[in-house]
């Protein structure tokens, strides 16, 4: 909900909702019941979906109790769940009182993946003409992984087509031209996925790679740390501790200083790094006449 007072969103939560969650129905029910179109809090629906994806891998039935293990971890949830009514997200991207043709806006898009999750978090960074800077979150995306698994760095090439596809859907939907939009990743190889333009990679790799490629710039394709990463705590499931300062809202201490101390790898090759049975075999075809 709209707080008009103090210009924040709020998420209302209903204790009756959460209290008995002692089924998979139960907690598909409430976890499906949240609206969060934007991903604000993404950080309390994709522990949800983990829990029932891994009710799925014990084989529950839909009405019949969850395991203890299971349930210990709904208590967490709930516990954390319950303490969203405290949490204020300002509405407004930019608080500069100035046009918006004075302000330098930027798109900077997170990802990151996990064993079983891949996320991605877009941040509107603006400078004001005195060279002010403000940085707030936009939304986020999180997936799971399928049942059967997949590789680290196949999570993470996942991951980077979500932030592909979390900034395509932003530069629609906001209508907004940005001075420039970043893509950073703290996975060396997918680095080097994207960046490799000769090699031919077999069908999952290569779907994936070629979307990314003709809707992004390779050269916005960045590296950052793992410990400065704001998709890193998504993917494992950590609580931010508020709207106001906690990277997840506002983006990591980096990009409130110039570019010129950002992270920056434009020059590194990491070839080395692909993974060969990612390579389509070369086929020779002998034709006699």
């Amino acid at each position: 909900t709209w707080c008009i007072e103090d210009d924040t969103f709020r998420f209302a939560v209903d204790p009756d909702r959460i209290e008995d969650l002692t089924t998979r129905r139960k907690l598909l029910g409430c976890v499906a019941s949240i609206f969060d179109p934007n991903g604000w809090i993404s950080f309390i629906t994709t522990p949800a979906k983990l829990l029932i994806q891994q009710s799925f891998r014990d084989q529950n039935k839909w009405d019949e109790p969850l395991s203890n293990l299971i349930m210990d971890r709904v208590e967490e949830w709930k516990n954390k769940t319950a303490t969203l009514h405290d949490l204020h997200i300002p509405r407004r991207l930019s608080t500069f009182n100035c046009n918006d043709s004075a302000l330098d806006q930027q798109l900077h898009t997170f990802c990151d993946a996990s064993e079983f999750i891949f996320a991605a978090i877009a941040y509107l960074r603006t400078v004001s003409p005195d060279g002010r800077v403000e940085v707030r979150m936009i939304a986020s995306r999180a997936r799971l992984g399928p049942m059967k698994g997949l590789t680290i760095p196949r999570m993470e090439l996942c991951g980077a087509l979500l932030a592909t596809r979390l900034a395509v859907n932003i530069r629609r939907e906001l209508g907004s031209v940005f001075s420039s939009i970043h893509y950073w990743t703290d996975s060396a190889s997918t680095l080097g996925y994207i960046r490799n333009t000769t090699k031919r990679f077999v069908v999952f790799t290569g779907n994936r790679i070629s979307e990314i490629q003709s809707s992004t710039d390779i050269n916005s394709w960045r590296y950052v740390p793992t410990d400065v990463n704001p998709a890193d705590g998504l993917t494992r499931c950590r609580y931010p501790s508020n709207a106001y300062d906690d990277p997840y809202f506002v983006g990591p201490s980096f990009l409130y200083q110039p570019p010129s101390e950002w992270p920056s790898d434009i020059n590194e090759s990491f070839y080395h790094l692909l993974d060969p049975a990612e390579f389509r075999k070369e086929q020779q075809v002998m034709v006699t006449s």
